[in-house]
């Protein structure tokens, strides 16, 4: 019998956060007999799981123990690892030592954490060697599964790699331990083909773990094509955050020429969008908005098939590889986006339109007023191409689960 241990921030627990793993779950859950998920924030079920999926509560009181006597036995390890980090660490030494007790308290759950998890396979009677041990992120789990490996209680285990526990500058609070992690994982999978090369060059000792595997979407067929004289229509979808930049968007409508529809996918709250629509009052063309709010994943999937959809954007100044825009190009939705980190491999000049990361609203306006005129239809079929050659979840995850297996 075959089973995994998958480790989430918060998956299946809240339908906002990594819901772009309920792409994954159905191939997971065709190649394992038993799957159990340990979300870092747990919760009610929110996404349905398969029915050989059960979600587990590291922290539940039957398998996480922490006290004072137990700190203090395991303090000559913790002191061990804190060692090994702070004499290889590539983040700032002068943060990292500001950051030690914070970093400390987060080792010592890490700890009791991985003691969590080796405590639940005594009482499901589960060997290590028959388990498959993935950290969807390198984050945290990634940390105590670092210390089952140290210990020798786990034979390997696997990681993704996205984007804020990727990139050191960009969230180096959120990269504590990432030597030790980084000495202890098997493989680390990349999103991205820039991530791994940013990887290569601050961590050379680790080359060989570093391996790209694209995140996917399945295969729902094309975009509808527009009907006689139908509105241009430009759709956006994200959680209403600072990095994402949402607000550029109205600031880029108001300059248009032509009649326009723009629909937001994705919660705002609504005092933003009023502050948006006191924008688009400056225009004439902006014939309509809509702000759906936050949707689950399969109703934004509903929408790309039954709404046609000229151009799908993405101005965001924090980036990975956009699983949005995956979604939008399975569709054939032409892309426009900033280039950040792995975005240009999924925008280029065929799929669509890459913007420097500060863009001039002009150049936005001029590229949309480019795709109304004279290519309103021209990059659909080179975007669905796109998707069909890199981001095609039967592909993607059925490799990626060979390789996982593999290093087990």
């Amino acid at each position: 019998m075959s089973s995994l241990f998958l480790y989430t921030n918060a998956f299946p627990c809240d339908k906002a956060l990594e819901h772009y793993i309920e792409h994954e779950m159905p191939f997971l859950s065709k190649s394992f007999d038993k799957i159990y998920i340990f979300p870092g924030d747990f919760s009610p079920i929110k996404i349905p799981v398969p029915q050989n999926v059960s979600v587990v509560n590291i922290y539940d009181a039957a398998y996480y123990k922490s006290s004072a006597l137990r700190l203090i036995l395991a303090l000559p390890y913790l002191i061990k690892v804190l060692c090994i980090e702070f004499f290889n660490t590539k983040i700032n030494k002068g943060l990292w030592l500001k950051k030690i007790k914070s970093s400390f308290v987060g080792l010592y759950n890490a700890y009791e954490c991985a003691n969590a998890t080796k405590e639940f396979l005594r009482v499901k009677q589960l060997k290590a060697e028959q388990v498959c041990f993935y950290s969807y992120w390198l984050y945290h789990p990634a940390l105590f599964l670092a210390i089952l490996k140290d210990k020798n209680i786990i034979p390997s285990f696997a990681s993704r790699g996205h984007q804020a526990e990727v990139y050191d500058y960009a969230y180096p609070e959120k990269n504590v331990f990432k030597y030790f992690k980084l000495l202890q994982v098997s493989k680390v999978f990349l999103i991205s083909e820039h991530a791994k090369k940013y990887l290569i060059t601050a961590y050379p000792k680790f080359k060989h773990k570093f391996e790209v595997a694209y995140l996917g979407v399945k295969n729902n067929g094309v975009n509808p094509s527009a009907s006689n004289n139908q509105v241009f229509t430009i759709v956006s979808c994200s959680k209403f955050a600072p990095h994402k930049r949402i607000h550029l968007i109205p600031e880029m409508l108001k300059e248009l020429k032509f009649k326009t529809r723009w629909v937001h996918l994705g919660f705002i709250p609504n005092e933003i969008i009023d502050e948006y629509k006191a924008v688009l009052k400056q225009s004439n063309v902006v014939l309509e908005t809509q702000f759906l709010g936050d949707l689950a994943n399969h109703d934004v999937l509903e929408f790309y098939k039954n709404n046609h959809i000229d151009v799908f954007i993405n101005v965001s100044l924090i980036e990975g590889l956009s699983v949005a825009l995956m979604e939008a190009c399975s569709y054939g939705i032409t892309l426009l986006a900033t280039d950040i980190n792995g975005t240009a491999e999924i925008v280029n000049e065929d799929s669509g339109y890459l913007l420097p990361l500060n863009f001039k609203i002009s150049d936005a306006v001029s590229i949309l007023n480019n795709i109304h005129s004279d290519s309103r239809y021209q990059k659909r079929e080179e975007s669905r191409h796109m998707f069909l050659e890199r981001f095609d979840s039967d592909k993607n995850f059925t490799q990626f689960i060979r390789n996982i297996k593999a290093i087990h």
